[in-house]
């Protein structure tokens, strides 16, 4: 509203007139506001047509900025700036509402190093792709090392009788020495 109340005291400075036409601008902030916060709110349009409330903001959006077109050509230039004025509501809530955390230099460089261990594979075996990135594997077996990329018609299995996660191909599943734990492996 303050800005609102500077803009009505610009025009009257300038042209002597109370009368400010340019009011109007302070429902288009708010409903901007609104349709930054809620942008999916469906209304219905002459109760049947819905349409969401962004779209209308964006036809608000345009309408405003024709009206700022046409003072502007016509030399009216405080009345643009009214305008701007009374739209400095709208500008002051959007860029204190926004989360500028994501942009803070900590945040880049968490981002940045995720997403080289990513493109690395740090967390995978060690196969390696034709570029020379290690790739990630999900299965690999504990007799001969074999993965999925080995062979993608592999299945693999866990052993019930094994101690421990210890997985194995369809050709070793059957036999393998089972794993037992060095106190005799019972409960």
């Amino acid at each position: 509203m303050l800005l609102n109340v500077l803009a009505v005291v610009v025009i009257f400075l300038v042209t002597g007139n109370s009368e400010f036409l340019g009011m109007q601008y302070i429902n288009y902030a708010m409903f901007l506001a609104f349709a930054v916060l809620f942008p999916d709110v469906q209304i219905l349009l002459f109760f049947i047509i819905p349409i969401k409330i962004k779209y209308i903001a964006y036809l608000d959006a345009v309408f405003i900025a024709i009206s700022l077109i046409q003072y502007f050509a016509a030399g009216n230039y405080f009345m643009c700036l009214a305008i701007l004025l009374a739209l400095g509501n709208f500008i002051f809530f959007f860029m204190t509402s926004r989360n500028y955390k994501r942009f803070s230099p900590g945040e880049v460089k968490r981002k940045r190093n995720f997403k080289s261990q990513v493109r690395s594979g740090q967390q995978g075996s060690n196969v390696v792709d034709f570029n020379g990135r290690k790739k990630i594997t999900r299965h690999k077996c504990a007799v001969c090392g074999r993965t999925e990329l080995d062979d993608e018609n592999l299945e693999f299995r866990f052993c019930s009788k094994c101690d421990g996660n210890y997985e194995y191909c369809m050709d070793h599943l059957f036999t393998h020495e089972h794993v037992k734990k060095p106190d005799g492996g019972s409960n």
